[in-house]
């Protein structure tokens, strides 16, 4: 149970830690003064190299699978910055190339995105 409590506040805090918000003492708080612990961190370290996989989350029962960590990154913007990582016969420009292309289709839909308001407002009329 200690365990899955630990992976659940891990989750919980990668949200904060990575968010690029900065707007009040809570966010500045949350995302540079927070001690990260060490099975957040070395797990960070690692998918700054490579994307998640669940050879990464070394518990006998897991909670959230590599793709849970992988929505969470790419969302925040926290992809590698070295690539995709993901096979050694891609050149790192191919890897960097794909990356570029996920941007400009992410820039493309927050583009043409409602705000969150904005779609809540939709959906309630």
């Amino acid at each position: 149970m200690a365990d899955l409590n630990s992976e659940l506040r891990d989750f919980i805090l990668l949200h904060y830690v990575i968010s690029g918000r900065r707007d009040t003492p809570f966010w500045r708080a949350y995302t540079e003064e927070v001690v990260i612990p060490p099975s957040l961190q070395e797990l960070l370290d690692l998918w700054d190299e490579k994307l998640p996989h669940n050879i990464d989350i070394q518990r006998k029962q897991s909670l959230f699978a590599a793709g849970n960590y992988f929505y969470i990154l790419a969302g925040l913007n926290r992809l590698p910055s070295k690539g995709i990582g993901q096979s050694s016969y891609l050149a790192p420009s191919v890897s960097q190339d794909a990356l570029a292309h996920i941007a400009k289709i992410r820039a493309a839909a927050v583009q043409q995105s409602p705000t969150m308001r904005e779609f809540t407002n939709k959906r309630r009329t």
